[in-house]
């Protein structure tokens, strides 16, 4: 892999994305911060870090949408790889929350954001990015947020913690075959934050109601079964989990 360190930038991103625009080979290139002043989550929600003590980092990655690939897929491997390098540091009761966050027990300590750039009217250029909480002391403001330190009391290495994942994901995509995806959507769902659990939910400003969780669709849509016996599909930001 190539490393690239930045002392301060607005988006790990932001700045991947202008450098693979430049027509520059990005392959294997990971770029970390040592301090992200503007990172984002997904559709534009700010991600909260700390100089020095959030890992914040993105990485490249070529991969084409043929028809045949879930289209989530993406999202799930990113996913898995993450989990499997922090169930590896015996980070406890990990789990990925839909549609990109990394859990421990009940609180966010991870977030992920993939961004594409199109070629040819499909997205081929993957620009994957990822904050993690890991030496930072989180503000009373962030009751549902926990970072490593707070969980195990130690305290990590960025950059190399930064490596550890980054060459993981870039591994499970260098593993990934179709014909295997059943078992990477099923490892997926084994993953699911609340999965088969009931849980409270809110769409727009409406009235919260409880749900069960059943999946996530290979589209990406969450899956609920709810109290009339009925089944409904909801895309990305439609609705919002009370945890």
């Amino acid at each position: 892999m190539k490393l690239i360190k930045l002392n301060a930038t607005l988006s790990t991103n932001d700045y991947l994305k202008a450098l693979v625009k430049t027509g520059v080979d990005c392959t294997g290139t990971v770029v970390i911060a040592h301090d992200q002043t503007q990172g984002r989550g997904q559709h534009g929600n700010h991600w909260y870090s700390k100089a020095g003590e959030s890992l914040t980092f993105s990485l490249y990655r070529r991969f084409e949408q043929h028809p045949e690939v879930f289209p989530f897929m993406p999202q799930m491997v990113v996913a898995l790889a993450i989990k499997k390098q922090l169930d590896a540091l015996q980070i406890p009761a990990v789990s990925i929350k839909w549609p990109n966050d990394i859990m421990s027990y009940q609180k966010k300590i991870g977030g992920i954001l993939i961004e594409n750039i199109w070629s040819g009217g499909k997205p081929v250029h993957r620009v994957i990015g990822f904050g993690l909480n890991v030496n930072n002391d989180l503000p009373e403001e962030l009751p549902r947020a926990n970072s490593l330190k707070q969980i195990t009391g130690k305290v990590y290495d960025l950059e190399e913690l930064a490596m550890r994942i980054a060459g993981q994901i870039y591994t499970y995509f260098d593993d990934f075959r179709v014909v295997d995806q059943l078992q990477w959507y099923e490892q997926y769902l084994n993953a699911l934050f609340k999965g088969g659990q009931a849980a409270s939910f809110r769409i727009a400003n409406g009235a919260p109601f409880t749900a069960l969780v059943k999946g996530v669709t290979p589209e990406g849509d969450l899956e609920l079964l709810l109290e009339d016996d009925s089944v409904h599909l909801y895309a990305v930001k439609a609705i919002e989990m009370i945890y």
